[in-house]
Parts: C-alpha cells; structure tokens; sequence
C-alpha cells in the first residue's frame, strides 16, 4: 500500500504503520496571540564559543515560554512554534522558563527575533530590549534556516 499525505488547513491525514494518523492540533489549539520580548543570552555566546555556528543556532532560533502558555497551546520542551508578526514568521523551538509570566515570551537578540519585528517596534525597559506582538502555533517544520533569513532582508532591501 502506498503511503499518502492529504494536507487541509485544519487537518492533517497520513498512512503510517499500517494505520490513519490524525492530527487535529490545529483544530483543537488554536494560534496564540502572545508579546514577544528581545533578550540578550549568556547561553547564545556560551553555545557560539563551544559549537561555533550550530552552537549560535541552537541558543538563538528559540522562544521561551511559560509553561501554561505551552501547556495551552500543547507543546512540550522541543518542540517548535512558528512565530508570526505583521513583519514576517519564523520556526523556532520552545523552551520553559520561570523567567517570564503567561502571555509573554522571550526570544534571544538575533536573526530570528528580527525576522519577526519592523520599524515601529515599542522599545522597553531601554535601548536593548523590544516587544512585539505575535501569533504562535504548533508546527512540525523545521527551524528556519539562517539562510532564509539572510535571503529574506536581501530581497526585502531590493525592494
């Protein structure tokens, strides 16, 4: 028997095993509207001097939440969240912290934070940290690649 995949918007089908998969995530969470918040992170240049490049992605393509706002939307330590603003999205893994309250969540200065923020950003608690406002869902893609980023600002500069 021929494995198949049958996409809709809300629904997701597959052959797996012999047996029909369902994945109805998408129906049973919706997005979440949550404020994103820029931090700066040991971590980001802990991971950059001990792993080079992999090691700057895997501490800066991340958001961390708090566990109730993960919980709502059903995603565990790991797992990966596209992150939407009227600026653009990005896919990049969640993590819990205790360092945040439901409703807002924090990502490392970087690429990936920038790939979601525009000009009129709100600047906060000083020069270095901004907020945005942004929709989070579940997603089984894979982070973004540095690359599509890069591409993205360069064809954004062209136009």
């Amino acid at each position: 028997m021929q494995k198949s995949l049958i996409n809709f918007p809300e629904l997701a089908c597959k052959w797996e095993k012999g047996r029909l998969k369902l994945s109805l995530l998408r129906l049973l969470v919706p997005k979440t509207e949550i404020d994103v918040c820029s931090v700066r992170s040991v971590e980001q240049s802990i991971g950059k001097a001990e792993k080079g490049l992999e090691g700057y992605i895997e501490t800066t393509a991340v958001i961390l939440m708090h566990k109730e706002d993960m919980r709502k939307m059903g995603v565990k330590n790991g797992g990966k969240v596209k992150v939407s603003s009227a600026y653009g999205s990005v896919v990049v893994k969640v993590y819990e912290t205790d360092e945040t309250r439901p409703g807002l969540a924090l990502m490392p200065n970087g690429p990936w934070f920038n790939a979601i923020t525009g000009g009129d950003i709100q600047v906060t608690w000083g020069d270095h940290y901004y907020l945005v406002k942004a929709m989070l869902e579940t997603t089984d893609k894979e982070v973004t690649r540095l690359e599509e980023i890069e591409e993205n600002f360069t064809r954004e500069d062209k136009e």
